[in-house]
């Protein structure tokens, strides 16, 4: 049987919920724009998840190590993922803050 190394218990938590942020902000964007402007919106989301892919990528060849010592993990996967998973949370706490929730229908 194959099975995962020795040391894959060990890993951190590594923000495995993109899925789940990707999806709301899709929703976040047919909910919030008109729909003369989803397109739009939706071309500008997938400039700035491929932006997110590069600079992640960019990231993985630097020895991040030599910036960072063991500050944010002793290995360069953990670092990864701590930067990935905070830039994740600033940019969705962003979002929070600045998209207001408006009111379409009006209860009766």
């Amino acid at each position: 049987m194959i099975g995962p190394g020795p040391g894959f218990r060990d890993l951190p938590p590594c923000p495995s919920n993109t899925c789940e942020v990707q999806a709301t902000s899709r929703s976040l964007i047919v909910d919030t724009l008109p729909v003369s402007e989803q397109q739009l919106g939706s071309a500008w989301a997938g400039r700035m998840l491929g932006l997110g892919h590069v600079l992640g990528y960019f990231a993985g060849t630097l020895d991040l190590r030599q910036y960072f010592g063991n500050a944010l993990g002793e290995s360069q996967f953990k670092q990864i993922c701590v930067i990935a998973g905070a830039t994740m949370v600033c940019c969705v706490g962003v979002t929070c803050f600045c998209v207001g929730e408006r009111v379409l229908v009006e209860g009766r």
